[in-house]
Parts: C-alpha cells; sequence; structure tokens
C-alpha cells in the first residue's frame, strides 16, 4: 500500500519592518520608564530585539508558497521608496481603562508607509490568514500587560502622556522582511527568512 505523501513543512510567517540599531537603547529606555512609572510586575517587556513593525500576518505557510512570497516582496520592494519614520507617542490596545498591548506608535512624513501597506496587502491577499480589515495603525508592540490593578489605571495614562524619546531620532526605511515565528514555552522567537530592498529614492 503507497504511503500517504507527509504533509509540507509550515512556518508561521509575517511581513515585517525592523527598527535600526540606533533605536535599541530608546525603545529600551522606554521600557523601563514605563516599568518605573507603573511600579509594577505586571508590565512584561518585549526583547528589544524581538521589536518590529508589523506589516502583514500571514499565520502558518508551506515553504513553497514562502518561496513564492521572496519574488512577491522584492517585486513590491522594488516599486515602493525609502522612507523615513519617527516616534509617535505611546498608546495601548484595546484601551487604556483595560491594557494588553502597550505600544510605541509611528508616523510617516509623506504616504509612502500607508502606499507600502496597501501595496503589500494586495499583492499577498490570496495568501496566507486574510488580512485585517481594522486600520492599519503603524506601532512597535514594547510590552506586554497582564492582570494591571485597577488603582494603577491614572498612573498608566499618565506614563503614557508623559514618557518619549529622550533625543529624536529618525528610522530610515530601507528593507521589507519576511520573518518566521517560532514559538516555545519561553514565548515566540522571530527569524529573518528574506529580505527585500526598497528603492533607495526618498520621496
Amino acid at each position: 500500500m503507497d504511503q500517504p505523501a507527509p504533509e509540507p513543512k509550515k512556518i508561521r510567517a509575517f511581513i515585517a519592518l525592523k527598527p535600526p540599531p540606533q533605536w535599541d537603547e530608546a525603545l529600551q529606555d522606554l521600557q523601563k520608564k514605563l516599568k518605573t512609572n507603573l511600579s509594577s510586575d505586571a508590565i512584561r517587556s518585549i526583547p528589544v530585539e524581538q521589536i518590529h513593525l508589523t506589516l502583514r500576518f500571514l499565520g502558518y505557510i508551506t515553504n513553497p508558497v514562502a518561496e513564492k512570497l521572496r519574488l512577491i516582496l522584492d517585486k513590491v520592494a522594488k516599486s515602493s521608496p525609502s522612507f523615513v519614520l519617527h516616534f509617535d507617542g505611546l498608546g495601548c490596545f484595546p484601551r487604556v481603562k483595560d491594557p494588553r498591548i502597550i505600544w510605541a506608535g509611528l508616523k510617516c512624513d509623506n504616504t509612502a508607509l500607508a502606499e507600502l501597506h496597501q501595496n503589500l496587502t494586495a499583492a499577498t491577499k490570496d495568501i496566507g490568514e486574510p488580512p485585517e480589515d481594522r486600520p492599519f495603525k503603524p506601532h512597535l508592540t514594547l510590552a506586554r500587560v497582564k492582570n494591571l490593578e485597577p488603582k494603577l489605571i491614572p498612573k498608566l495614562q499618565a506614563a503614557l502622556d508623559t514618557t518619549g524619546f529622550t533625543t529624536p531620532l529618525n528610522w530610515t526605511v530601507n528593507e521589507l522582511i519576511l520573518m518566521q515565528s517560532q514559538l516555545s514555552p519561553k514565548g515566540a522567537h522571530y527569524e529573518k527568512f528574506h529580505v527585500s530592498q526598497l528603492s533607495n529614492e526618498l520621496d
């Protein structure tokens, strides 16, 4: 009797942008200030090397699909100019009164990021999980919150309102990255699967 064909190997994948190394210290400083201001162990900071801006979560895809994505990302990146991002304050999901995620917002001086996200979503709409239907909010997840005491909510709001980069930093985006997420009891670990270079022309 013929043996059934083995299941194709799959990876858990997403498409992202990675902050430059010069942002590491500033992001860690934000995390430290948040923990100090809240005086709580309910906040778990994300390791700085894992921090990223997610453009599209794909879920589990087979290796052949991942290889196809390399070509798609190269094509999208080639038609997308490099652009600059700036820190745009802190916030949380889903809301301050019931926080689960604390993030650092990002803004772009032009429409390059929004257009990249739109083009990428269109090019990958039939791959992996369906694109999210909620508005795109560019952000970097800094920490996850568990069981924050209600009495600390006002302190959280104050920390969100007053904590920021000590020195303004720019992030010139030159790369579009297909990331592989590996889950373990210690949490997710991310590795670069493919990197596509954006056009080097800044708008």
